[in-house]
């Protein structure tokens, strides 16, 4: 499966570069190493690292996945028809809207 096909969000790999105070509150930066920065996010450093591993998180489902239907197919029961399924719903949710 190609990962990077039909890639909506900005692609490579991100990271927090640095935090601030605003306005009494924590503020994240979150930057890709190819298009530089992607969010900000006033919150916790655990949801800013969350938003930071997506990208990440994105291309392992997607190959998990892929290993699943395969090994599926491949089988005489649907072992993990469950876990496809979810699978499945996570990345539509991910990729809603991407063309």
């Amino acid at each position: 499966m190609e990962q990077t096909k039909n890639v909506a969000h900005t692609p490579g790999c991100w990271h927090i570069a640095f935090s601030d105070m605003r306005y009494g509150r924590k503020v994240y930066a979150i930057e890709s190493a190819i298009d530089g920065r992607v969010a900000e996010v006033a919150s916790t450093r655990a949801n800013a690292r969350l938003i930071a591993a997506a990208p990440d998180m994105l291309a392992a489902l997607q190959s998990c996945l892929a290993a699943l239907e395969y090994h599926d197919r491949e089988a005489e029961y649907d072992w993990h028809s469950r876990e496809i399924k979810l699978a499945r719903a996570a990345l539509a949710k991910a990729q809603e809207g991407a063309s």
